[in-house]
């Protein structure tokens, strides 16, 4: 009832670039990427796979694309930075533009260390929290954390869980890739104990949920073990807080964000276009700088490169103030 009402899905997507994914180079890496071979890396499957699921319920299209673990061309190791290269303005147009961002930052960041989730977590909440609910405007956010497993910051990351957990309109999916050992994911996703910190706090909710790429043999069983939890923790956000869902609205074919209606009898949702306004050309190919000056936001671009959408306000929400922190801001870095 919500997703036909007016609730809307917003989606951050974060990579993990710390070096125990091995150096993009090796062929044995979960990072390497040989644009001659038709064989994807398991983070280009992952997130060809699993956006393809959350793509069904975007109404813009537009994916927040992250990456943490990663040595910036400045030198600088940032646990928080946008794969487009813009601190301002990390959006991407389409699963599409997240693969463009994340194989051109492949080109510019190294992969480092070590693995630290809390920022991430941080800036989603901030977020999440930012972003005004009503009767009429509904939002939920959802982070979709792919790593490796190796995961270092393991209090401040409970910490910032159990923060998101009192009050902010957000889920957290970790998938893991590759062939670790997942134990430490399994604890954050607390399906049968509450999440607890090492000074006794509790989190108020489970807004976690792990799944482990490697486990999926299908389409289907991959978008059950990812959406599952997520239908009752959005109807128990709302209902909470006393906002019942909109009547079914569905505006004329062919406009922006268009969701139809259910397309067979298992209310299967799908989507019809890509959000329309202007996209930049981006940076050139190889290039993620773009240092000689910003694209022009009036313009539209019928070969622009995927996935660079311009900064449409100054007030955005990824741009808002995130909970400070002894140890991490949640501030996300940038490169352009």
């Amino acid at each position: 009832d919500y997703v036909t009402g007016s609730l809307s899905f917003d989606f951050l997507i974060a990579v993990d670039f710390t070096s125990s994914n091995g150096l993009p180079t090796d062929p044995s890496s979960l990072h390497h990427f040989d644009p001659a071979s038709p064989v994807t890396n398991q983070y280009m499957a992952a997130i060809r796979a699993i956006g393809g699921i959350l793509n069904d319920y975007s109404r813009d299209h537009l994916y927040t694309a992250l990456g943490f673990g990663g040595k910036l061309p400045d030198g600088q190791v940032s646990h928080n930075f946008s794969l487009n290269g813009n601190p301002h303005d990390p959006r991407c147009l389409g699963i599409e533009g997240v693969e463009s961002a994340y194989l051109q930052a492949l080109q510019s960041v190294r992969l480092s260390g070590p693995t630290n989730f809390a920022s991430v977590i941080r800036h989603a909440t901030g977020v999440a929290r930012s972003t005004p609910q009503s009767q009429a405007a509904q939002t939920y956010h959802v982070l979709l954390i792919l790593t490796d497993g190796v995961i270092s910051d393991m209090a401040e990351t409970v910490n910032s869980i159990i923060d998101a957990s009192k009050d902010a309109p957000l889920s957290i999916i970790i998938v893991g890739v590759g062939s670790a050992n997942f134990s430490a994911m399994k604890h954050l996703d607390a399906d049968d104990t509450p999440l607890r910190s090492a000074t006794g706090r509790v989190a108020s909710n489970d807004v976690v949920q792990f799944v482990a790429f490697r486990d999926q043999n299908s389409s289907a069983s991959l978008a059950r073990s990812v959406l599952a939890e997520l239908p009752d923790r959005v109807v128990r956000y709302f209902v909470e807080r006393s906002i019942m869902p909109q009547p079914p609205s569905f505006p004329p074919s062919g406009e922006s964000g268009y969701f139809p209606p259910p397309n067979n009898a298992s209310g299967q949702w799908g989507s019809q276009g890509l959000a329309s306004g202007p996209v930049s050309s981006g940076p050139s190919s190889g290039d993620l700088h773009a240092s000689s000056g910003r694209p022009d936001p009036t313009s539209t671009h019928q070969n622009a490169a995927p996935g660079y959408y311009p900064p449409q306000s100054s007030s955005l929400p990824f741009t808002a103030a995130i909970p400070p922190s002894d140890t991490d801001s949640g501030r996300m870095d940038g490169f352009i």
